[in-house]
């Protein structure tokens, strides 16, 4: 996310955050270290993924024993607060995925009564020549589909478009 000095200076990450709630974050980290020792022992810490995808089912979960400990010894409130961030953060990264995937729909010089549709997606375009009069239809047709997969399996999408970049 880029900011201008003005715009982050006006996010108190650090007073409205970090200073608001300190023994919760430090309880919320634990989960995450339980988390990285439980799938990627002795590797640096890091969210993956891939591993769970479920965080408002785990959330509520967590929350009907929420003042108790779980298995781990960790608290599920600090649970139930780690599977909220999750969520939070996988519909921001999705919006920010919606806003870019871009339709642009030209009408062609070349061919008459043709229509060319782009899909572009950080970068990665296909394009589609079709008669005019079903290019709305075309883009309907492509484009709900690519919506839900990017609302509903962001990190498959990512991998499906960076496909040559390896």
């Amino acid at each position: 996310m880029e900011l201008t000095h003005e715009q982050r200076k006006k996010l108190p990450i650090y007073s409205g955050v970090l200073r608001y709630f300190p023994l919760a974050l430090l309880e919320v980290s634990k989960v995450s270290q339980a988390g990285n020792d439980q799938h990627h022992k002795g590797e640096p810490l890091w969210w993956d993924k891939s591993k769970s995808t479920d965080e408002a089912d785990a959330l509520v979960r967590h929350l009907l024993e929420s003042g108790t400990n779980d298995t781990d010894g960790i608290r599920h409130t600090a649970k139930v607060a780690w599977r909220a961030l999750a969520l939070l953060e996988r519909e921001l990264e999705n919006d920010t995925k919606k806003e870019n995937i871009k339709i642009a729909i030209t009408n062609s010089l070349t061919k008459e009564n043709m229509t060319k549709i782009t899909l572009e997606h950080e970068g990665t375009k296909v394009m589609i020549e079709t008669e005019v009069v079903k290019a709305i239809d075309m883009v309907e047709l492509l484009f709900k589909p690519i919506m839900l997969a990017v609302q509903y399996h962001p990190d498959t999408v990512n991998e499906v478009l960076n496909l040559g970049e390896n």
